[in-house]
């Protein structure tokens, strides 16, 4: 069975998915989209990859290879790709070397909690 699903990036336009689901239950993907519309899931789900997700939109929109982008910011093509694309630690420096290569700076804010 073939699900095709569309995904819509910020200033991307429109790109289409192909979910191929097994007879034996659902993939990853159809596991994922269905935890989606949960809004207390998705909220959590997306601050850390909201991140991610800036900094390729930036990379892509400046023109840049993963592997040029890393050659900027003093790191590898992978090392690009897992800050973009993996779940996981992602480090506030390297965060800060993209950044600036690409043009951009960060800003923390911390706000008092009671």
């Amino acid at each position: 069975m073939e699900i095709s699903y569309t995904v819509e990036a910020k200033n991307s336009g429109t790109t289409l998915i192909k979910c191929y689901c097994s007879p034996h239950g659902k993939c990853l993907h159809c596991v994922h989209r269905e935890l989606l519309k949960n809004p207390e899931f998705k909220e959590e789900y997306l601050k850390p990859n909201m991140l991610r997700g800036e900094l390729k939109m930036l990379r892509i929109q400046k023109g840049l290879t993963q592997k040029e982008l890393a050659k900027l910011v003093g790191t590898t093509q992978s090392g690009i790709a897992r800050a973009e694309n993996h779940d996981g630690y992602l480090k506030l420096d390297l965060i800060h070397r993209m950044a600036r290569a690409l043009g951009h700076r960060v800003k923390v804010e911390f706000e008092l909690t009671n």
